[in-house]
């Protein structure tokens, strides 16, 4: 089995759940990386660490200034005594809530890890504002686009302007990849300690990663938000008229095992390799794709859900995630895709 270690940002955060502060771990990691100490989270013995750590170390020291000597040695003594140890030291109060957990991604050939790095306000998903949430929406975005963010809560997601939203019934919160920098983590940690509304992955941020980003969306829903009868997977360039959802969306009861969205039947994959959505025939030989949602918004039931995660296992992943997931596993998981049509859809630009 391939393990995709290219695509899993497997040394950038240790830690799985950042609360309110950085672990020492991550710390240690991103600040050595800052000074340009070769760091492996892997090492846990002092015959390990010495070449490591030593060698690069002394050398450094002759050729650094006075503060950055002060640095690296303080980085060096704190990740010795932190790997020697192997306790999650912590600045900051941390939550308790699964701080290490690994989750698994396995489809053909190809096999990862991820881990949660910031989690929003879980209490949401128990229903603290009176009943349970009918959706969780993730909205699919990327740790710069902050301002994006702010519009989306003043918006379509804000309590003022959605009553499904003030009264809990749907749940947005933001889905993010590993942060590129230091200081992109910074801005991460006190926009979440601000709103509370961040999920945040240890996976590497790319077109290409899509679709274990989308896959860490519908394990958030089942492992951390099951309470939510849909989940909603919608891009941070699309706008979602939220009640009017609700008051036209008919649920029977088939939607639990359903995913609702517009329906693209028959459509080609496109085999020109400039194309931002090119598919070669080795990826999908096949004329046509199944039946699959436009992947700007979609939704699925939390059945539905856990049979596209059971399935998925069996195919090799493409990159065009809408493809795959709604489209190839869903049809193979024998996953109802209902489509909305002009009544529930709009493709107006704002």
């Amino acid at each position: 089995m391939k393990h995709l270690r290219a695509t899993y940002l497997k040394s950038a955060f240790p830690v799985t759940y950042i609360d309110v502060g950085l672990t020492l771990k991550t710390h240690c990691h991103l600040l050595a990386r800052f000074l340009a100490i070769p760091y492996s989270s892997q090492a846990t013995s002092r015959s390990s660490l010495a070449p490591t750590y030593v060698g690069p170390l002394v050398v450094m020291l002759h050729k650094l200034s006075l503060i950055k000597k002060f640095g690296s040695l303080l980085v060096f003594i704190y990740c010795l005594l932190l790997l020697e140890f192997s306790v999650p030291i912590t600045f900051f109060k941390r939550s308790t809530l699964n701080d290490f957990v690994i989750h698994d991604i396995s489809f053909v050939n190809y096999s990862l890890h991820y881990k949660y790095i910031m989690m929003p306000e879980l209490s949401l998903c128990d229903g603290s504002r009176g009943h349970n949430p009918l959706v969780v929406a993730t909205v699919l975005s990327t740790a710069n686009r902050t301002d994006t963010r702010r519009a989306i809560r003043e918006s379509w997601a804000s309590s003022r302007e959605s009553h499904s939203v003030k009264t809990g019934k749907i749940l947005v919160f933001f889905m993010i990849s590993a942060p590129a920098s230091m200081h992109d983590l910074y801005m991460l940690q006190k926009e979440q300690k601000k709103h509370r509304d961040l999920i945040v992955t240890d996976l590497v941020e790319s077109y290409e990663n899509l679709v274990f980003k989308v896959y860490a969306s519908i394990v958030f829903h089942q492992q951390y938000c099951p309470k939510a009868q849909f989940l909603m997977k919608v891009d941070d360039d699309v706008g979602v008229h939220l009640d009017r959802m609700v008051k036209l969306w008919k649920i029977d009861e088939r939607a639990n095992k359903s995913m609702y969205c517009q329906v693209w039947p028959r459509s080609r994959p496109k085999r020109d390799p400039s194309n931002k959505w090119f598919m070669s025939d080795d990826e999908w030989p096949d004329q046509y794709y199944p039946h699959y949602c436009n992947g700007p918004m979609y939704v699925m039931g939390k059945i539905a859900g856990q049979n596209i995660l059971d399935q998925a296992q069996i195919f090799p992943p493409l990159a065009i995630e809408d493809v795959f997931y709604t489209g190839v596993v869903a049809e193979s998981a024998d996953v109802r895709r209902v489509n909305w049509g002009r009544s529930m859809l709009s493709n107006t630009k704002v």
